[in-house]
């Protein structure tokens, strides 16, 4: 009988110190996740605000959205997204492609041109990506997890007229294109990219007022 009752009693202390043991997070470096680009000069171009080192426009109403529109479902589009972003799923979570949701991409830029032509060394693209991982706590930090964001400054391309744009950034992972026409005080189009990695594909729609895309 006491064999049996110290018997219990090593099991049970084995199981709660097993229990105990932090388990293995397939998230934790989530909140150091690489971006594609690195940030360089990124702020202080003229037209562009800075906070802490980044490029901002002046409010959130001045970023403009990617998303599904009538491109892509939103399984599809959280596909294309990830193989965009080239990370795996326990270092990304999941992007919807409707538009007004908790998670998506949203972007600006400041793109400098002379005639028709895009200056490079003038313009700069910053895209930040909510994903479902976007704001949680990293158990290994205890610090939120932050959104995906790509910078990408100096190496733009591209032509420019009053109805219609082509600009291509390009960084260390490939490219990324934005184009369609210009009215009524918007740009929008598509965005495409070509990652270095073979993945290419049709990112989804897009829409921006003009002056938070162009050097007004």
């Amino acid at each position: 009988m006491k064999t049996t009752i110290k018997l219990s009693v090593l099991i049970l202390v084995v199981a709660t110190q097993l229990a105990c043991q932090e388990k293995p997070d397939t998230k934790t470096s989530v909140g150091t996740r690489s971006t594609r680009g690195t940030p360089t000069g990124i702020g202080g171009l003229p037209g562009v605000g800075t906070s802490t080192g980044a490029a901002t426009p002046k409010g959130t109403a001045d970023f403009g959205p990617i998303y599904g529109g009538n491109v892509w479902n939103d399984y599809d589009f959280n596909d294309i997204v990830h193989q965009f972003v080239n990370l795996g799923s326990d270092l990304f979570g999941t992007v919807s492609g409707q538009l007004n949701q908790s998670t998506g991409i949203r972007f600006f830029a400041y793109v400098d041109y002379s005639g028709n032509q895009v200056v490079a060394a003038n313009s700069v693209l910053r895209m930040v990506i909510w994903d479902s991982y976007a704001g949680q706590i990293n158990p290994s930090t205890g610090k939120p997890i932050t959104e995906f964001a790509l910078d990408i400054a100096g190496r733009a391309s591209g032509e420019v007229n009053n109805t219609y744009a082509r600009v291509r950034f390009t960084d260390n992972a490939g490219f990324v294109e934005f184009y369609g026409p210009i009215s009524q005080g918007y740009f929008s189009g598509e965005v495409w990219f070509d990652n270095t990695d073979g993945a290419a594909n049709k990112l989804g729609a897009f829409y921006i007022p003009i002056c938070s895309f162009f050097r007004c």
